[in-house]
C-alpha cells in the first residue's frame, strides 16, 4: 500500500506548499534578472508559480531537490578576457556558491539539495573554437575540484553522456540536432518576436564579437566582417543551446531549471548569479576573477589594472588577481 503525505501536517514543521516557497526563495536569493525586467512591478506569487509544483513534489516525497544548470561549456580562448584554458577561481568560487545554496537547502530541508551541471561545452565547442581536447580537460578539472570539495552537492552530464551509443563527438552533435533543433531560420524569427530569444542572440553576438577580436586566427579580420560572423554563429549556438535545453527537459523532467543567463521575471527558468559582476551576462568561462576586500568579482582580464592588483597563481597556473590599491 502506498504512504499517504498529508500536505498540511509536514515532517518538516510545515506544509510541503510553504516548505517549497521557502526553499525556492532561497534559490531567488540568487537569482539575476534580466535588466528589461528590473523595474518592473513584482509579483512573487506569479514569479514563484512556475517553479513551485517541482520543489514542492520533492518535498512531498522527501526526497532531495535536483536542480540543473546547462554551463561550464569551457573557457573563452579571448586571452583578454580569460587567463587560460583551464578553470580557475572565477569557476571554483561559482561551483563554492552553489553548494552554499544546497547548503543553505538542506538547513531548512534535511534531504537537501543537488546541482545536475549539464555542460554544453560539446555541443557548440566547434562553433565558438573551443577544440574538444579543450573542453575534456576543462571539465576533468572542474569535476575533480567538485568531488574533494563538495561532496555530493553536484553531479555532472554533458553530451558524450547521452549519446555514449555513439562513437564521435561530431555525430554526436548531429544527432542532438536532428532529434531536437529547430531550423536556423525559425529561430531568426523567434529573435525577431520574442523579447528572452532577441535578449539572449544580442547577448550571445555580442560574447562572440568580443571573442574574435582577441583570437590570433582572425586578427586579419575587419570588424564588420567578425561581427557578420558573430551574427550567424549566433543563430547556430542558439540552435544548438536550445535543442540540448530540449534534451535535458526530458532527460530531467522533475528537474528545478536553473540558467547563467539573466532571465524575465515569469519564467520557466531561473537566472542565478555564479559570481558578482558589473555586467550580468558576465560569466566565469568569460572572465577572470578579482579578490577584494568585499569578496569576489568578475572582470574581463583586459579590464583589470594589473598596477592595481596582482596575478595569482595555483598549481603553477593563472588563477587570480588580487587587488592592490589602497
Amino acid at each position: 500500500m502506498n504512504a499517504i503525505v498529508d500536505p498540511v501536517f509536514h515532517p518538516f514543521g510545515v506544509s510541503a506548499a510553504d516548505l517549497a516557497r521557502q526553499i525556492l526563495g532561497l534559490v531567488f536569493k540568487l537569482r539575476r534578472i534580466h535588466p528589461e525586467d528590473l523595474t518592473a512591478t513584482e509579483d512573487l506569487d506569479a514569479e514563484m508559480a512556475p517553479h513551485l509544483p517541482k520543489i514542492q513534489a520533492a518535498v512531498t516525497r522527501r526526497q532531495p531537490l535536483q536542480m540543473i544548470l546547462p554551463a561550464f561549456p569551457g573557457k573563452s580562448p579571448n586571452r583578454n578576457k580569460t587567463l587560460g584554458a583551464m578553470p580557475d577561481l572565477a569557476e571554483r568560487h561559482a561551483m563554492d556558491n552553489l553548494h552554499q545554496l544546497c547548503k543553505d537547502i538542506q538547513s531548512i530541508y534535511p534531504p537537501g539539495a543537488q546541482v545536475a551541471i549539464c555542460s554544453d561545452g560539446y555541443c557548440f565547442s566547434d562553433v565558438v573554437y573551443i577544440p574538444d581536447a579543450e573542453v575534456a580537460a576543462y571539465m576533468d578539472d572542474l569535476i575533480r575540484y567538485a568531488r574533494q570539495r563538495h561532496g555530493d552537492s553536484f553531479r555532472f552530464y554533458d553530451l558524450k553522456d547521452h549519446f555514449s551509443y555513439i562513437g564521435d563527438l561530431d555525430s554526436q552533435r548531429e544527432e542532438l540536432l536532428i532529434l531536437y533543433s529547430d531550423s536556423i531560420e525559425q529561430i531568426k524569427r523567434q529573435c525577431q518576436d520574442e523579447p528572452a530569444m532577441r535578449a539572449m542572440y544580442q547577448g550571445i553576438t555580442r560574447f562572440l564579437f568580443e571573442d574574435a577580436q582577441g583570437m590570433e586566427r582572425f586578427a586579419g579580420h575587419s570588424k564588420t566582417s567578425l561581427q557578420k560572423m558573430a551574427r550567424a554563429n549566433a543563430y547556430r549556438v542558439i540552435q544548438r543551446s536550445n535543442a540540448w535545453s530540449r534534451l535535458l527537459e526530458r532527460a530531467f523532467p522533475d528537474s528545478l531549471r536553473l540558467s547563467i543567463h539573466p532571465q524575465f521575471r515569469v519564467s520557466s527558468k531561473i537566472g542565478v548569479r555564479l559570481v558578482d559582476s558589473v555586467d550580468a551576462w558576465l560569466t566565469p568561462w568569460h572572465a577572470a576573477a578579482i579578490k577584494h576586500e568585499h569578496g569576489v568579482m568578475l572582470k574581463k582580464r583586459s579590464d583589470i589594472d594589473e598596477n592595481q592588483s596582482a596575478l595569482v597563481f595555483v598549481d603553477g597556473r593563472p588563477s587570480h588577481f588580487i587587488a592592490t590599491a589602497a
